[in-house]
C-alpha cells in the first residue's frame, strides 16, 4: 500500500451520520483526504490540510422520496474533484461554496427522518416484547424474543438520544 494512504476505523450506526460527517471534516483539516469507504474502514490520503464538509445518508429501509433527495443533493452539492465522489458510495464530499438553505433543509430532514424511524422502531419493539415477557413468564417460552426485542428497543432508544442531541446541536 502506498506510504501517503491510510485506513481509519470508525464504527457508527445510521444514527451516528452527523458525527461522521464532522470526524471526516476534521481529518480533512488535519491533512486527510477521504478516498475511499467500505463499512467502518475508511482510507485517506495525506494532502494538504483544507476545509470541506461531507454528508452521509444510509438507505437502508428508506423512502424513494429521501432517496432521491439524496441523489439530488449529491448531483447540486458534491465537489467535482474529490476521489469518494467519483464512486458510488453513501458519502460524499460536499463542495462548500455550493451550501445553500436547500442543502441545511436537506440535512435536516434526513435527521428528522432517522429519528421518526427509531421512534417507529422503539414502538414495534414495545409492542412485541410485551407478549414475549408474558409468555416467557407464564409458559417459560419465548426467551429468544425477550432479547430480541429488548435488544431492538435498547438500539432504537440510544439512535433517538444520539439524534435529538445532533438535532440540538445543528
Amino acid at each position: 500500500m502506498d506510504n501517503k494512504l491510510k485506513k481509519f476505523f470508525f464504527p457508527y450506526i445510521p444514527a451516528m451520520v452527523n458525527i461522521l460527517e464532522r470526524w471526516l471534516s476534521r481529518k480533512a483539516l488535519d491533512g486527510w483526504r477521504l478516498e475511499n469507504a467500505c463499512g467502518w474502514i475508511f482510507v485517506f490520503r495525506k494532502c494538504t490540510p483544507y476545509k470541506t464538509r461531507f454528508f452521509a445518508y444510509n438507505n437502508i429501509g428508506t423512502s424513494k422520496g429521501i432517496a432521491g433527495d439524496y441523489a439530488l443533493s449529491k448531483r447540486l452539492y458534491a465537489r467535482r474533484k474529490s476521489p469518494i465522489n467519483k464512486q458510488n458510495h453513501e458519502i460524499y464530499e460536499v463542495d462548500v461554496d455550493k451550501i445553500d438553505k436547500f442543502f441545511e433543509t436537506t440535512v435536516l430532514l434526513r435527521n428528522k427522518f432517522y429519528l421518526k424511524r427509531y421512534f417507529i422502531g422503539t414502538l414495534f419493539s414495545i409492542i412485541f416484547i410485551l407478549p414475549s415477557i408474558y409468555m416467557m413468564m407464564v409458559h417459560h417460552i419465548f426467551i429468544v424474543f425477550v432479547i430480541f426485542w429488548g435488544s431492538i428497543f435498547l438500539y432504537s432508544l440510544v439512535s433517538i438520544f444520539i439524534m435529538i442531541r445532533e438535532i440540538l446541536i445543528s
